[in-house]
């Protein structure tokens, strides 16, 4: 029998990169010969197996229901699936009563199953747990250097025990762009300040107007921040400058966002990846992105090489990156 992986993962969040990185993964492991199999944590408020499902389908989900809402309902929960489809590995995927869970079944015997965790944010709470859990864990996975850093300095974990795994994305046959007036840019995210830096997206379209770029911003995603950016952006709706394609699964990216598109812009101040800025290489779309803190050490973005960077929240520079590419 092929070795088997059981990931656990949260339902909550149905627009994160997280969801569209397993999107990724798992048919990929598929792919190696291994069975995986996705276990979606189940709530009575925050997280709705069915509703991560509708836009995120995967035919090895299954649901782990916790109605107490306690640690321990969690951790049982864990433990009864676990003892259910006897994983090889355990893979914690932003639920740390996963690690104390599986490590608890290994101290008693009832499994011998190595844990995992997957770190995709430099939050420090995240190093936090790895600290905390440091013992059980056999592996930390980090999709960012940074991370890697993190890890074994804040957390003190072990170097032999960090393992950088990058995000990547599928590629396909480039194709000609077509030569016109309107420069097409894209943006794809979370809807969100704090993380995405959206509300920096109507200053750099003032910036272009000021000085009569015709341009046209295709927004794709939803967040807490639509209502107040749709507010702020009202003018170029109207103007049909802008458009919101809401959110859009990850197979219908190409034909709805980035082909034919000019550029794609990533204003965010913090990113361990992100898959966004890999896929637009992957399909030919130049990338203008921030200097987000994450980029430093993985130095996969080169200024005028593979794209062009402005600092993070220098929207005037960022316009002007964005003149360059619409003048080349």
């Amino acid at each position: 029998m092929n070795n088997h992986i059981f990931f656990i993962a949260p339902s909550a969040y149905t627009l994160s990169g997280l969801a569209t990185w397993l999107d990724y993964l798992l048919p990929g492991l598929k792919q190696l010969g291994w069975r995986t199999t996705l276990g979606l944590v189940e709530g009575t408020r925050y997280h709705r197996v069915a509703d991560y499902l509708a836009v995120h389908p995967c035919e090895s989900a299954i649901a782990i229901t916790c109605k107490t809402g306690t640690p321990q309902g969690r951790r049982w929960a864990v433990q009864r699936a676990i003892q259910e489809y006897s994983p090889d590995i355990v893979v914690t995927v932003n639920i740390p009563d996963a690690i104390a869970a599986t490590a608890e079944l290994r101290s008693r015997g009832k499994t011998h199953a190595k844990i995992v965790m997957t770190c995709h944010g430099i939050q420090e709470d995240l190093f936090a747990d790895i600290k905390l859990f440091k013992n059980s864990l056999d592996a930390v996975v980090c999709t960012n250097k940074l991370a890697c850093k993190l890890a074994e300095d804040y957390s003190s974990l072990d170097k032999s025990s960090v393992f950088y795994a990058p995000c990547g994305a599928p590629t396909r046959p480039l194709t000609p762009r077509k030569s016109e007036k309107t420069f097409k840019i894209i943006f794809v995210g979370r809807l969100e300040q704090q993380q995405k830096r959206v509300h920096d997206l109507p200053a750099i379209l003032e910036n272009l107007s000021s000085q009569q770029i015709p341009f046209h911003l295709k927004i794709v995603g939803t967040g807490p921040e639509e209502i107040r950016l749709r507010d702020r952006l009202s003018q170029f709706i109207n103007s049909g400058e802008v458009s919101f394609l809401g959110h859009v699964p990850s197979h219908e990216l190409w034909e709805k966002a980035y082909f034919q598109a000019d550029a794609l812009l990533m204003p965010s101040p913090c990113e361990t990846g992100p898959i966004v800025i890999w896929e637009a290489m992957a399909m030919g779309v130049p990338v203008v992105s921030s200097r987000y803190i994450g980029s430093g050490l993985e130095n996969a973005l080169k200024n005028r090489e593979n794209c062009l960077l402005f600092n993070v929240g220098d929207t005037e520079t960022a316009t002007q990156q964005l003149i360059t590419l619409y003048s080349d």
